[in-house]
């Protein structure tokens, strides 16, 4: 019966160290809350890009306040008007967008704006395969 528990035990161990394996991998700190490194809100689908540095770019959080925008305004604004946009059929008479917000991603950014205007947003590579422009095209 000893060997019956020890081996009861063992497995317990295992099945608690597997557990704790894959908790240290979901990208949660020890509280439960998502760390820097993983921001909560990120929108994973958005804008993929095999291409670390334009990803860590997209990632990159800030505080942002917009205030009666334009589709054509946009995009020219700081902090995401730092790479080339290919914009076609944007909307002439939307309405303005607004968005203010102390710790959001360039890529948070962008989907807020697709979603307000219903556009389409999409990563093109130039020749040498890495990204080279986002096409932004309304419906």
């Amino acid at each position: 019966m000893k060997k019956r528990t020890i081996f009861t035990t063992l497995l317990g161990i295992a099945a608690i160290g597997m557990f704790s394996v894959s908790c240290e991998t979901d990208g949660n700190n020890s509280t439960g809350t998502k760390s820097a490194e993983k921001p909560a809100a990120k929108s994973p689908a958005f804008l993929v890009s095999n291409y670390e540095p334009l990803d860590e770019w997209l990632d990159e959080r800030f505080e942002a306040k917009y205030r009666n925008m334009t589709p054509s305004m946009i995009f020219d604004q700081v902090p995401i008007d730092q790479i080339y946009y290919d914009l076609e059929g944007l909307p002439k008479d939307g309405p303005k967008f607004d968005l203010e917000s102390n710790n959001i991603s360039r890529r948070e950014i962008l989907k807020e704006i697709a979603d307000f205007w219903d556009l389409e947003m999409t990563i093109q590579n130039g020749v040498d395969g890495n990204p080279s422009v986002v096409k932004v095209r309304g419906s």
